[in-house]
């Protein structure tokens, strides 16, 4: 079983098709209430200084949050990159039915998928910044 505070992060990595999937099963199930339809937010992102060891604010990121709740008592709740209201409302859901005890193989299977996508990503990202590294000599 994965962590629950891992789910806003590895499902927005997942395939938007994958996550509808898996979301149209739990909506079909279980009663799904919008208690916040999904809005923009600004959040700022706070940068741990090396030198000093404190922190700073680098800037703002612009997020879609909501918050859902399922057969009127589990709660569920999204915050995801950039201006994305179907992501948002999709990992909602499956955050309140993850939390619910609700589908649990198949969230597991969905952060999985999340959390490959993302090493995949960091992977071709570190060697894109690598490719463009460049060397002194001294003389």
């Amino acid at each position: 079983m994965n962590n629950r505070k891992d789910l806003n992060f590895l499902l927005q990595e997942c395939s938007f098709k994958s996550l509808k999937k898996v979301c149209d099963e739990v909506t079909n199930s279980h009663k799904i209430e919008i208690v916040e339809k999904p809005n923009l937010y600004t959040v700022l992102v706070p940068v741990k200084d090396p030198i000093s060891g404190g922190s700073f604010y680098v800037g703002e990121v612009l997020t879609t949050r909501c918050i859902v709740r399922i057969d009127e008592k589990h709660m569920g709740w999204a915050m995801v990159y950039d201006e994305n209201y179907e992501m948002a409302n999709y990992v909602a859901i499956l955050d309140a039915a993850y939390g619910a005890g609700f589908f649990i193989e198949k969230i597991d299977n969905l952060l999985a998928e999340g959390r490959n996508n993302f090493v995949l990503k960091k992977r071709y990202i570190n060697q894109y910044a690598h490719s463009t590294k460049v060397e002194f000599d001294l003389m």
